[in-house]
């Protein structure tokens, strides 16, 4: 969910440090549609996940401060286009598990919108789950194993020889800067 943020930030600024992108619930489809502001903080919550998620997601203070303060929606937007290619046949190389009554986003638009949208000489890897809200996936074994499994069936044909002089800490520190930056210049407006 909140996870899809930092994976979209990384096939955006670092592609060539992605092999494959793998979103599960992911918020950052069709961000600039209401839906996720909405659904996560205005919506009363009405069925028993709701509830769960609002107690425990919703009104979580960091979440909070981050979603009505620091949600920068333009930076971890992400479309098709950001996603990873295959170097060698240039497919999309990433895989979309969607939860098909997922309270935070509108799965089914951004399933269609990832399934028929023209990626080149082949479409974008999607999976339905049928009868899931968000993060239920967690609940259920075998949708667990379709993600790992999906994970660990991934071709690395070229393999990142630099990972050791990058590391997760300073680009999100990086990232903070720029947010920081970015805070500064709209409190002008």
């Amino acid at each position: 969910s909140l996870g899809t943020a930092i994976c979209s930030w990384v096939c955006q600024e670092l592609p060539h440090t992605v092999s494959h992108a793998t979103f599960i619930d992911p918020i950052v489809f069709f961000l600039w549609k209401r839906d996720v502001a909405y659904n996560f903080l205005y919506r009363p919550p009405t069925t028993g996940i709701q509830v769960l998620l609002w107690y425990f997601a919703s009104t979580e203070v960091h979440i909070v401060h981050v979603m009505r303060r620091h949600f920068w929606w333009y930076s971890i937007v992400c479309f098709p286009e950001h996603l990873p290619r295959h170097p060698v046949t240039n497919h999309v190389a990433a895989s979309v598990f969607l939860s098909s009554h997922d309270v935070i986003i509108n799965a089914l638009d951004v399933h269609e919108h990832l399934s028929t949208r023209d990626q080149g000489s082949s479409k974008m890897e999607v999976v339905w789950w049928d009868g899931f809200t968000h993060g239920e996936m967690l609940l259920h074994s075998h949708a667990l194993t379709s993600v790992t499994s999906n994970v660990k069936c991934r071709d690395v044909t070229n393999p990142i020889k630099h990972v050791a002089k990058w590391n997760w800490a300073d680009y999100i520190v990086n990232r903070l800067d720029l947010i920081r930056q970015q805070d500064v210049a709209c409190t002008w407006w």
